[in-house]
């Protein structure tokens, strides 16, 4: 049997959850039209539409939820803007990051918005090969809560921190993701939707969903499991 394109994290009546992979848009992108994305792929593995009710980068993996009819999607969509959903990311980063609330601005459009991000250090390693100075790299596994959802705004944050997320290309340390690419043949940005958390605004029940990248990534899997990085 083939296997399926996406894993299904969580299903009922009204919404679905799948586990996107990195390299591919929730929905389809005017800026990249000839790229796919997850809807018609989801669409034609569960065989009925879907209707995204929240989007992660193109580049981050993890936790997506899609609404199956446009009457649940209107309710989800109410749900979220009143607050009422709960994300949950985990990134690999540059260095040994503290506890931090970042409150930097994010300038999108050439609009400048305010912007918060919760974060909270939970391990710290060191990669055994040098770092401009320093005769190992130091890296951390941390724990991001948005309070708010700007676009890229957790690798901004990193990156306005001095702690960039391991293979960022567009705001990362280049020299870092070499070493993450020649020496543990990781080609990808280390950030994951990991934990989604509301109250399903249709049925009332607590829903709590969870994702762990490393059951579909045998090099992240191997990298983590070499630090001690448990999501």
């Amino acid at each position: 049997m083939d296997e399926e394109p996406f894993s299904i994290l969580y299903r009922d009546e009204d919404c679905i959850a799948i586990a996107k992979r990195p390299g591919i848009h929730v929905h389809h992108s005017t800026l990249s039209p000839h790229e796919i994305s997850c809807m018609p792929i989801l669409r034609d593995q569960i065989g009925t539409y879907v209707y995204p009710i929240h989007r992660i980068d193109r580049a981050t993996s993890g936790i997506v939820l899609f609404a199956l009819s446009p009457e649940a999607l209107t309710s989800f969509n109410q749900m979220m803007w009143s607050g009422g959903m709960k994300k949950k990311y985990h990134a690999i980063i540059r260095g040994w990051m503290d506890d931090v609330i970042c409150d930097s601005p994010i300038a999108i459009d050439e609009k400048v918005h305010e912007a918060e991000t919760h974060f909270r250090s939970i391990k710290r390693s060191e990669m055994e090969y040098p770092s401009q100075q320093f005769s190992t790299t130091r890296i951390s596994l941390v724990e991001a809560e948005l309070k708010t959802g700007r676009r890229h705004q957790i690798r901004k944050h990193c990156a306005h921190l001095r702690h960039p997320i391991a293979g960022d290309v567009r705001y990362g340390d280049g020299k870092f993701n070499m070493l993450l690419r020649t020496h543990h043949d990781i080609h990808r940005l280390m950030l994951f939707a990991t934990s989604l958390q509301f109250i399903h605004p249709i049925t009332q029940k607590e829903i709590a969903i969870k994702y762990d990248p490393r059951q579909e990534d045998a090099a992240l899997d191997s990298f983590c499991d070499y630090h001690g990085f448990r999501f």
